[in-house]
């Protein structure tokens, strides 16, 4: 679709195209506006270092939680286990 010369990236505007309804809403960008591999690099490594080593601190994480389990002293809140079920589905349709 094209709006003052400018492409759309959204689909299911349209009378035929598909839907977007279980993968989220497209981000409508013009040429001027999308980053470029530089920037994104950029912004990549700039993640990486606040996010740190997490495979470490998981494998942690999780030899601990194996512990509990083995002892049975492991016993997760509903709430808790909701929120993961909840924040691995929305981690899917925004992927």
């Amino acid at each position: 679709m094209k709006v003052d010369g400018k492409v759309s990236l959204i689909r299911g505007v349209n009378p035929g195209e598909p839907s977007m309804s279980t993968r989220g809403a497209a981000l409508v960008l013009t040429p001027d506006q999308e980053p470029s591999v530089a920037q994104q690099a950029r912004e990549f490594a700039r993640m990486r270092i606040v996010v740190g080593n997490l495979d470490a601190v998981r494998a942690d994480r999780v030899q601990a939680l194996r512990g509990e389990i083995a002892r049975g002293r492991y016993r997760p809140g509903a709430g808790r286990v909701a929120r993961a079920v909840l924040q691995d589905v929305l981690v899917e349709l925004l992927a």
